[in-house]
């Protein structure tokens, strides 16, 4: 006669516990294609692009901005002479920067942006060894840190998978080493704890909730990949491509040049009028 020394696995929850680790093992690797939409992958893609066109669109939003200016200048002499009324240049120019106060901001954001770009081009660049750690060490620290995926943690968890998301999105290895030893350490008792197996209910309605939150990470993915700069990365991978956004963007340049040259030269004849002449 043979006794055991165990119960065994109710029928069926073998097949239920291998369906559960395949979804989180597809859950782990969507995490972690989440975390580089939204960290390095983005990151290089945007650098790419204002490395492409970010100095000639920004000189565009330079110009428009210099023409709006022009001819707000235009309207306010052209109103004053109308009325027979000297203006003061000082004030002029002080109405003209209160005015357009926002849209130098925009400028400036648009200057950090390619300064910025630039920055992440001339940073450190990691070896291809040190890419495949970091992907090792976020993949496991994904299994064993993510709530969606381990339950019961203790709440210093939560905080070590932020530190670990945070490594990630900037290519922190030297951080990701430190968060994997201190989850060794942390969690090493919690390998005892997780020895009994659950039953098959509760594996079943762990199923549906990961493949309930792998749909919602799924469309979180596709939506991020429908914006800028992920619409442009057809367009970075054609050098063909490129060069002609570039040509467009120097001819849109030269066009906003002759405008803000014909602008320029309808204020300077007004600044000469009576309306237009300052007495400061």
């Amino acid at each position: 006669m043979v006794y055991f020394t165990k119960e065994l696995p109710e029928p069926g929850q073998k097949d239920a516990e291998a369906r559960l680790a395949e979804l989180a093992e597809n859950y782990t690797k969507l995490v972690m294609e989440y975390a580089e939409l939204n960290g390095p992958y983005t990151k290089a893609l945007e650098a790419e692009y204002q490395l492409a066109f970010g100095h000639k669109e920004t000189r565009i939003f330079e110009l428009k901005l210099a023409i709006q200016r022009m001819r707000r200048e235009f309207s306010i002499r052209q109103a004053a002479a109308s009325h027979g009324v000297i203006l003061d240049d000082d004030e002029v120019e002080e109405q003209l920067a209160e005015e357009f106060q926002q849209f130098r901001e925009q400028v400036e954001q648009l200057h950090s942006k390619l300064r910025q770009a630039q920055d992440f081009l001339g940073g450190k660049k990691l070896t291809v060894a040190e890419v495949k750690e970091i992907k090792r060490i976020f993949r496991e620290l994904a299994k064993r840190l993510h709530p969606d995926l381990n339950a019961d943690l203790p709440p210093i968890a939560e905080e070590l998978w932020r530190r670990a998301m945070d490594a990630y999105k900037a290519n922190d290895l030297q951080e990701l080493r430190l968060v994997e030893d201190m989850a060794e350490e942390i969690l090493a008792g919690q390998r005892a704890s997780t020895k009994t197996m659950d039953p098959l209910e509760v594996l079943q309605q762990r199923i549906v909730k990961l493949e309930g939150k792998i749909a919602d990470l799924k469309e979180r993915i596709a939506a991020i990949q429908t914006q800028f700069p992920f619409t442009e990365k057809e367009l970075l991978a054609n050098p063909e491509a490129v060069s002609e956004r570039r040509r467009l963007l120097d001819q849109q340049i030269g066009d906003l040049l002759a405008r803000l040259e014909e602008v320029t030269a309808m204020v300077q004849k007004l600044r000469r009028s009576r309306g237009g002449q300052g007495n400061g």
